[in-house]
């Protein structure tokens, strides 16, 4: 009696679901350990690749109160080869598999805690070998961006051919981690298609609505990223600079060299880099360095054995689909391996300078300031290497708050730079999973700011600029000038006076011996000398940074290592060469940037040849 009543209790819920869900396609009737009230859900695999039966499997999860205004929104985890399996149930989708403190394993639903409450989600495993996407051989896993933004571009013609309710929605793309190479080259192939198909290159195929993309805790350049993992260790003093800094400054070189000469085993190299600063910081988890390195054990147990339960398998539409036993993998090695040499020698910076010269997409780059692999630092130094036509104009603008309102209070959430349409946010108190750290910081960028179509970045409290903080810090520019309020605050000098606070002003040049302290920083007017001049620093140490800096304009600072000034290290002394003809309007800074021993510095004229620098 009990068990009939119940067979007819679920089959009148079953019918309501397939009444309200706009699809019936695959659609997600039950899930296994989880209440039968489940929102709209929809799964399986749809095949991008005849010739080599490839297949991409994606979850989609309707919005709460879903209406026709509410957009579209993909999420891809990294890797290479991580299921976005993982985002959906540890970061931002509504649900949560977990064991209890008897050991059971359970589900629940959370859509107050889910961008499910502001946007349709669509999770997404690719390439082709992540999770349940699967192909019948390994050697059609792809192993560049290119087959990867055509893989996915014909997966989403196909998606919206299955769910036409969303083909016209607003459209965003998320991802973290290896998404940061990615997303660019999918939004690049839209946006090249859309084009194709308005000038009717294209029959076939819908127009994408893409609106924005963002991308937290990316990797786009190993070159920039690998190296300066050293500055939050340093400063957790995981690294210690007195005891360890040569060391790991060692493995840089080492992993620099090996993708500058793109070494097959660069991956390994430079991934020496990070088990390095582990073992120093005592099994320290690496993608927050709060945490012990098993912190994500746990969840990874969970998620496998739920995953590859035959009923869950069954659920999800894929009965009959998949092709072996423990097929989803949280993370598939067979697939990173496929993209080995993309990890260290590929650079997503020019697809990232195309879309920003050549289109009005919005990009939005989000990092937790306590990730250790791709964080703050490593993506700052990136954005700086771009050839984006305003990349001064961004490196100027100053940083504000980013400031929401959490219950009755207005909190600093984290940091933000903008100009036009490139964002970067350092996300307070987060990780490199960020949304899983703060999910209702996640929620507000995407429905406060990733889906307006403002390009001011609003402050909820209005004081968010750090224009009178930055002033009163420079005690006004001590009389030597004024504060920018453009430039959120920085001293613009009066003549013949230079630095953060306007306290510099310029010596003579004099030959001799200088002495320098630690953290010191000398200018000196050029014009002083007639003649081309020769400095020899007695040192080869990389701390110390010699510059040029344009009088007319304070913020131009050239390196020397990449600009005019050529350089050789003699008899272990590196010695530059300047020209008086190309540098008269120039002053000369040298900085020691680090806590080194004194150094001396002395200058010459007609020390060493001319030849000697000539084709450096």
């Amino acid at each position: 009696m009990i068990r009939a009543l119940f067979s007819v209790l679920y089959f009148v819920f079953i019918s309501y679901v397939k009444s309200v869900c706009p699809n019936k396609e695959s659609l997600i009737k039950s899930l296994p350990l989880f209440p039968s009230s489940i929102p709209c859900m929809y799964s399986g695999l749809i095949n991008i690749d005849k010739v080599s039966n490839s297949s991409l499997f994606y979850w989609l999860i309707n919005a709460e109160k879903d209406v026709p205004e509410k957009p579209l929104v993909v999420w891809i985890n990294g890797g290479p080869g991580s299921s976005s399996l993982f985002g959906l149930f540890t970061e931002m989708g509504p649900l949560r598999i977990f064991n209890d403190t008897s050991g059971k394993m359970v589900g629940s639903i959370d859509e107050a805690r889910s961008w499910s409450s502001v946007a349709n989600i669509l999770f997404v495993d690719q390439p082709v070998g992540t999770g349940y996407s699967y192909s019948e051989s390994k050697q059609h896993y792809p192993t560049n961006q290119t087959d990867i933004a055509d893989h996915f571009y014909v997966f989403l013609q196909k998606f919206f051919d299955i769910h036409k309710d969303l083909a016209n929605r607003k459209f965003y793309i998320l991802g973290e981690d290896y998404a940061g190479k990615y997303i660019p080259n999918m939004a690049n192939k839209i946006l090249t298609m859309n084009q194709k198909i308005e000038k009717g290159e294209v029959m076939l195929g819908i127009k994408i609505n893409l609106k924005k993309i963002a991308i937290g805790n990316g990797l786009f350049d190993a070159r920039y990223q690998r190296g300066s993992r050293k500055d939050i260790a340093k400063g957790l003093n995981i690294l210690s600079e007195f005891d360890d800094e040569s060391q790991y400054d060692l493995l840089v070189k080492n992993c620099e060299f090996s993708a500058a000469n793109k070494i097959v085993n660069a991956v390994e190299t430079c991934d020496k880099i990070l088990d390095f600063v582990v073992d120093l910081g005592g099994d320290v988890f690496e993608y927050d360095v709060r945490k012990s390195r098993s912190h994500d054990e746990t969840y990874k147990k969970v998620l496998n054995e739920y995953l590859n339960k035959p009923e869950v398998i069954e659920s999800l539409n894929l009965k009959g689909k998949v092709l072996k036993a423990n097929s989803w993998q949280l993370n598939n090695v067979e697939v990173k391996e496929a993209l080995k040499e993309d990890i260290v020698l590929y650079s997503s910076t020019p697809v990232l300078d195309h879309l920003l010269n050549n289109t009005d997409l919005g990009i939005i780059l989000y990092a937790g300031q306590f990730d250790l692999v791709d964080g703050p630092q490593g993506i700052e130094r990136t954005l700086h290497s771009l050839e984006y036509k305003d990349i001064e104009n961004f490196i100027r603008v100053p940083k504000s708050f980013w400031k929401i309102t959490d219950g009755k209070e207005v909190v600093t959430a984290g940091y933000v730079k903008q100009y036009k349409t490139l964002t970067f946010i350092t996300i307070r108190n987060a990780g490199h999973f960020a949304p899983r750290d703060k999910i209702f910081t996640s929620i507000n960028l995407l429905n406060n700011h990733l889906f307006t179509d403002e390009k001011a970045w609003e402050c909820e409290d209005k004081n968010c600029d750090l224009y009178d903080k930055k002033c009163s810090a420079m005690q006004h520019c001590i009389g030597n000038g004024r504060c920018d309020q453009s430039t959120g605050g920085k001293c613009v000098c009066n003549l013949n006076f230079y630095g953060p606070d306007c306290s510099n002003v310029p010596e003579k040049l004099n030959v001799g011996v200088l002495k320098m302290s630690p953290r010191d920083t000398k200018i000196y007017d050029l014009e002083s000398w007639d003649n081309d001049i020769l400095l020899e620093i007695d040192s080869d140490n990389p701390n110390i940074q010699v510059s040029l800096l344009d009088k007319k304009d304070h913020e131009s600072i050239f390196n020397y290592k990449n600009h005019i000034i050529t350089y050789r290290l003699i008899n272990k002394k590196m010695v530059l060469f300047i020209e008086k003809k190309l540098f008269k309007d120039y002053l000369l800074v040298i900085t020691n940037i680090e806590l080194v021993h004194e150094i001396t510095l002395q200058v010459f004229i007609n020390y060493y040849s001319k030849i000697t620098f000539i084709n450096l």
